[in-house]
C-alpha cells in the first residue's frame, strides 16, 4: 500500500523527504494516513505541537476526501504526499465530486449562528485553515480536488 520514500539530494542545503501513501476510501484507512504523516515528522525532528497540527489536518482532509468519494461510489485510491524539505507539506488527492471555492474559502465560522455554507458538513476546513501556515484547495476539471497543506517546522 504505501510506497516507499525517497530522497532529493539538497538543495539550498535542505534535504527533501517524500512519502506517498495511496489508500482506498475506507474510513477506517484515515487513521492510517495520520499515522505515517505523524511519523514522518516525528522521525525528522519537528516540534511535537506541530506534529500534532499535520496529524490532525492530515485527518480532517482525508475524512473529507473519504467522504466525498464513497458519495459518489468512486473506488480510486486517495493519494497523500507527505513533503518535509524544511517545511511540512501535505497534499491529499481525491476523485470525488470536488468542493465549491466558497466552501473553500469558509473561514472559521460563529459556532452560535448557522451562517454557514449550505454544504458545509462541519468544521475541517476551518481547521484546516487555522492550523496550517497555507492552505490552498484546487479542484480537478474531472472533479476531484486537491488540498495542498504547508505547516513551518
Amino acid at each position: 500500500m504505501p510506497a516507499p520514500s525517497s530522497t532529493q539530494a539538497p538543495r539550498d542545503g535542505v534535504e527533501t523527504r517524500t512519502v506517498r501513501l495511496t489508500f482506498p476510501p475506507r474510513p477506517e484507512l484515515v487513521s492510517l494516513a495520520r499515522l505515517v504523516a505523524g511519523a514522518l515528522a516525528e522521525r525528522h525532528g519537528v516540534e511535537v505541537d506541530t506534529v500534532e497540527a499535520i496529524r490532525l489536518v492530515v485527518s480532517e482532509a482525508c475524512t473529507n476526501a473519504v467522504r466525498a468519494q464513497m458519495a459518489r461510489d468512486v473506488p480510486a485510491p486517495i493519494v497523500l504526499d507527505c513533503v518535509l524539505n524544511g517545511d511540512f507539506r501535505i497534499e491529499i488527492t481525491d476523485q470525488g465530486g470536488g468542493i465549491s471555492p466558497e466552501l473553500a474559502e469558509h473561514s472559521m465560522p460563529n459556532p452560535t449562528t448557522t451562517d454557514w455554507p449550505e454544504e458545509s458538513t462541519g468544521f475541517g476546513i476551518p481547521i484546516m485553515r487555522r492550523l496550517a501556515d497555507q492552505a490552498r484547495f484546487a479542484v480537478h476539471e474531472s472533479g476531484g480536488t486537491t488540498v495542498v497543506l504547508t505547516l513551518r517546522t
